[in-house]
């Protein structure tokens, strides 16, 4: 954001520059001297009042900070807990076991990727081209 408004600032500046310097040297001097004041004057607060009204930036609202990634690794190994729950349930939940096994390649288990995808192979009869995949990547 930082970087944004500095840009603004000077591409203002160089626009205030570009109108108000022709302005200043032109042949009467009291009268384009009071034009190009009031352009370097006006142009700026023009700027600050018009770019609020047709930008798309949320202006009440700043963007949401990066999570903690700790606070991530946490809610992923707590999403692989209810996930492993769920299969203990329904041990024949195909897309589960391959969905586990892609957590646990997330968290660098690699092990028990691959007793996952194993189980999604066995019940698929070899047929679940993302088991297999993930096996092998596995």
């Amino acid at each position: 954001m930082t970087l944004f408004v500095l840009t603004s600032v000077l591409l203002t500046l160089l626009s205030v520059g570009l109108i108000a310097w022709p302005l200043w040297h032109a042949a009467g001097p009291q009268r384009s001297r009071l034009a190009a004041t009031l352009a370097a004057c006006l142009i700026p607060i023009l700027v600050w009042l018009v770019y609020p009204k047709i930008s798309t930036y949320n202006w009440v609202t700043p963007p949401a900070q990066a999570a903690d990634p700790s606070a991530q690794a946490r809610s992923l190994d707590e999403a692989i807990g209810g996930l492993e729950q769920k299969l203990a349930e329904n041990p024949s939940d195909e897309d589960g076991w391959v969905l586990l096994g892609s957590s646990y390649l997330a968290v660098q288990r690699p092990a028990d990727a691959v007793q996952a995808y194993r189980r999604a192979i066995e019940l698929s009869n070899g047929n679940n081209m993302a088991a297999r995949l993930g096996a092998a990547e596995a």
